[in-house]
């Protein structure tokens, strides 16, 4: 049981940043507040704090953004998917351009984006700004009067004022305000500031279908930003660590969720059994199925349709990457595998390039591109490869074999560096197209699985599966002892199901957003196993340890206290303790449960930090625990549930 235990280890990976501490904001001193001014005295007085990004790809300009000091020494805050491209690889580059003219290259890169994929990014320019903007803490009030300095559309320096319409909180759980002041294109990263020059936010976004729906980050997620992040890097030591980041990013979420994913699918089992997966329902009308789709993926809807398609989308990492599900009416007398060694789309420019030869001056820059580099600037997509879709062996499958199935790839999809890999799939008199696209091509070692598994998992709606645990042999066993337990609200079920050898496991975790790292864990592991109570304390230390070393986690020496209790009067022991797994420290928590016909093992794994909190939450579950029919159900999350 350890070792099949470790496929689990990579959901109790608990974060080790610091927590940002509210109290390192730098408070104004008491006193007078600072007095009002009129906009041109601000615009007068700010203009120097604000700078103007540009974007360039082999020399062609392909973006503008903002941004704005906020220190005397340089520092310098802007958006990050304003500059993210330039921070990847060299074939971008960055140029800052003062109040004053001067044009800086040159610059050190602090951090961007955190855990909740904040789009903030904190940099360090060699000048001395003749003006910066103050980052005390200020709460914005809903009516009072915002401006914003930015470059909207490439316009230069441009001030425009409005009021803040709401404070609200992004569903990744960033503080943001709405404002009225209008946000276009080229101000992304520039300052929103009040009429006595305190920063309330940085504009971030704004919605196209609505009127002045605008938004920025509050200053106080900026406060915490500075205060956390104080080391700066060259922009070549950067993209190395970032290289060498996502690597290990990509290494560990395929460990986490895409082998057992495969697993389950050599196996003859869901997909979604797999602990970082989740079953969606896609609903055509006329044909209705749910598919296996990663549990970062959030909030899937239907989408936009064309005549004749209909399109669902789930988006992860604030819309970094998205997974579409499309079904649109086959041509007649066009099947599939005509497109085999095809490119089944044609190479298109990217939108600036596009721009250019409207505006008839492409001609000027592409005389000073070289040929190999001229893949940067123009989509590059693959030959498609067709076939008959095989290997199909789950029960309830949609896409047997003899589905004719073609999958190819787009890189510089719709933007520099995007990539984006497409399966499609002909069934009847229609063609269903499972499309991932993601913003950093980097990423495409992962999500790239996440098409295929989905239409390896796809099945009709009213599909069931088998819960019954079987044995190395493959013969159905009894299940153990069912049991009801009261789960914290804030916990989602990860990951549930039956191992080989009768054992059932529930595993929840505590995370925020979605797509970080959880920073607590529950599992409860039901073992068909009954142990005498003379044995509670060696087979309990025994259980404990087993489990540890399942994911290559051990607790430190002399931290580990115990207690006995009992649960539903059932004799148990409860251990706590600290331990640390690649070189990360968690706090421990763990209960044995005797019962009749079986063992409940309850384990809590959470950021020390989090320990005393987590504990208790840990012992309110454990003593919560009833046997079936002497309690409330267990609770079934609404987020693993699909839509």
């Amino acid at each position: 049981m350890t070792k099949r235990l470790g496929l689990l280890a990579a959901l109790i990976a608990i974060s080790a940043a610091p927590s940002a501490a509210s109290g390192g904001a730098r408070h104004r001193p008491h006193g007078k507040a600072p007095a009002a001014m009129s906009a041109e005295q601000l615009f007068r007085k700010y203009k120097p704090a604000v700078v103007k990004i540009v974007i360039r790809q082999q020399k062609i300009p392909i973006a503008t953004g903002s941004g704005f000091f906020v220190s005397g020494d340089g520092k310098l805050i802007t958006n990050h998917h304003v500059v993210k491209n330039a921070l990847k690889t060299g074939s971008f580059s960055v140029e800052f351009v003062l109040a004053d003219g001067a044009v800086v290259r040159d610059f050190l890169v602090s951090s961007c984006r955190d855990d909740r994929g904040m789009d903030l990014c904190l940099l360090k320019l060699p000048v001395k700004p003749k003006s910066h903007f103050q980052t005390a803490a200020h709460t914005p009030r809903p009516g009072e009067t915002v401006y914003t300095i930015g470059h909207p559309q490439g316009l230069d320096f441009s001030i425009t004022n409005g009021i803040v319409s709401a404070l609200r909180e992004s569903p990744t759980d960033v503080e943001e305000l709405q404002i009225t002041a209008a946000i276009s294109p080229g101000n992304s990263g520039g300052p929103i500031f009040n009429s006595r020059g305190q920063l309330v936010g940085v504009a971030s976004k704004f919605h196209k279908d609505g009127q002045n729906l605008n938004f920025g980050i509050r200053a106080s997620e900026v406060n915490r930003y500075l205060v956390k992040n104080t080391k700066f890097a060259s922009i070549e030591r950067h993209r190395r660590d970032y290289d060498a980041a996502l690597e290990r990013t990509i290494r560990r979420w395929t460990a986490q969720e895409i082998d057992p994913a495969y697993a389950n699918v050599e196996l003859g089992r869901p997909v979604s059994e797999s602990p970082g997966f989740k079953e969606v329902v896609f609903d055509f009308g006329d044909d209705r199925f749910r598919a296996p789709v990663p549990k970062m993926f959030d909030g899937c809807r239907r989408a936009g349709t064309k005549r004749g398609q209909t399109a669902f989308q789930c988006a992860a990492m604030g819309n970094a990457a998205v997974f579409t599900v499309s079904r649109i009416a086959a041509e007649p007398n066009a099947p599939l595998d005509k497109l085999n060694g095809v490119r089944p789309i044609k190479e298109k420019p990217l939108p600036i390039v596009q721009t250019l030869m409207e505006e008839g001056t492409w001609a000027e820059y592409e005389r000073q591109i070289p040929e190999g580099n001229r893949k940067y600037l123009f989509s590059v997509p693959s030959e498609a490869k067709c076939r008959a879709l095989k290997g199909n062996v789950l029960p309830g499958a949609i896409f047997n074999e003899g589905a004719t199935q073609c999958r190819f790839s787009i890189y510089n999809d719709l933007e520099p560096d995007a990539y984006s890999y497409s399966i499609w799939i002909q069934r009847g008199g229609y063609v269903y197209d499972f499309y991932i696209w993601m913003e950093d091509s980097g990423y495409a070692g992962f999500f790239n699985h996440v098409p295929t598994l989905a239409a390896l998992g796809a099945r009709d709606e009213g599909a069931t599966t088998s819960s019954v645990p079987r044995a190395p042999d493959g013969e159905p066993t009894d299940v153990p002892m069912p049991f009801t337990m009261e789960i914290e609200p804030t916990f989602a079920l990860s990951h549930s199901g039956a191992l080989s050898d009768g054992t059932v496991s529930y595993m929840y975790a505590r995370r925020k957003p979605i797509t970080a790292a959880p920073t607590a864990v529950f599992m409860v592991n039901v073992l068909k196993a009954a142990i005498p109570p003379r044995d509670l304390r060696p087979r309990s230390a025994q259980l404990f340890q087993g489990t540890l070393e399942g994911f290559s986690a051990r607790v430190t020496e002399g931290s580990t206290r115990s207690k006995k209790a009992r649960v539903d009067e059932m004799p148990a022991l409860i251990q706590t303790g600290y331990g640390k797994r690649e070189g990360r420290d968690f706090a421990v928590f763990h209960a044995t449960i005797l019962g009749e016909k079986s063992t409940y093992m309850v384990f809590g794994f959470c950021d020390p930090r989090e320990s005393k909190r987590t504990l208790k939450e840990f012992e309110k579950m454990t003593l919560s625990l009833r046997q079936a029919g002497k309690g409330p159900p267990l609770r079934s999350p609404a987020s693993s549930q699909g839509f």
